[in-house]
């Protein structure tokens, strides 16, 4: 009988049954799968966390060089207190730090990310889907409305 359940239980049309259905609201599972776990979306997920990254960047470069330009020109009145406060976290030490964390996050992803898709579906199929990703795949992945 404790077959019988194992069997039962790793079939993929059992496996499918006890997937969560959400269409009544409007949410497909397996595209959020596809989008997110499967060997192209992978990539695609990748594609967007570098973009995401380089927003991040960019949110401290430029208050970086404003905070520099403020440090050099204002030397007294209200603002002063502000650029003192804001040094700490603005300076090019805590700046490189930030960038070196980004990028090593995004190492990290990258890797975590193969893993996952290497132990879902192989390393065969994965490196096989991998390679049939094209660049206007990602780019209407990344400008697609409902990323």
């Amino acid at each position: 009988m404790a077959h019988g359940y194992y069997t039962n239980f790793t079939s993929i049309d059992n496996i499918k049954e006890r997937t969560i259905d959400l269409s009544e609201y409007g949410i497909d599972v397996s595209e959020t799968f596809d989008a997110l776990l499967s060997p192209t979306g992978i990539v695609n997920q990748f594609a967007l966390s570098i973009i995401l990254q380089i927003f991040y960047v960019t949110g401290f470069i430029l208050p970086g060089w404003l905070h520099a330009y403020l440090s050099e020109n204002v030397t007294s009145g209200p603002l002063l207190p502000y650029i003192q406060y804001f040094a700490k976290h603005l300076n090019p030490q805590s700046i490189f730090n930030t960038l070196a964390r980004s990028l090593l996050s995004l190492f990290w992803e990258l890797i975590s990310r193969s893993l996952t898709s290497f132990i879902l579906f192989g390393v065969f199929t994965t490196t096989s889907e991998v390679s049939k990703t094209t660049l206007t795949g990602i780019l209407s992945f990344l400008t697609n409305p409902v990323l």
